[in-house]
C-alpha cells in the first residue's frame, strides 16, 4: 500500500513543479497569488517523500534464516 501512496505523492509533487513554471501557472487563476518557490519546495518535498515510500516498499525479508548452535550455523530454516 505504501507503494502505492508513493506513486499518488511522486505524481502529484511533479504536477505542482509543473504548475510552478511560468506559463503554466499564468493559466492556472487560483495559483497566481502563490510564489513560485513555494511550488516547487512543496512539489519536491512531495516527489522526495514518495520515493522514499516507493524505495521503503521494495524491502524484503530473508527466505532463510540461520540456525545457530552457539556460534555456529548448523543449518537454515525457511521462514
Amino acid at each position: 500500500m505504501s507503494k502505492v501512496i508513493g506513486y499518488i505523492l511522486c505524481l502529484a509533487g511533479l504536477l505542482v513543479i509543473a504548475s510552478g513554471v511560468g506559463p503554466i501557472n499564468s493559466q492556472l487563476t487560483f495559483l497566481k497569488d502563490v510564489p513560485s518557490n513555494y511550488l516547487m519546495i512543496g512539489g519536491l518535498a512531495a516527489l522526495i517523500l514518495g520515493i522514499v515510500l516507493i524505495s521503503a516498499g521494495n524491502q524484503r525479508t530473508s527466505a532463510e534464516v540461520p540456525i545457530y548452535h552457539g556460534k555456529n550455523v548448523v543449518g537454515y530454516r525457511r521462514h
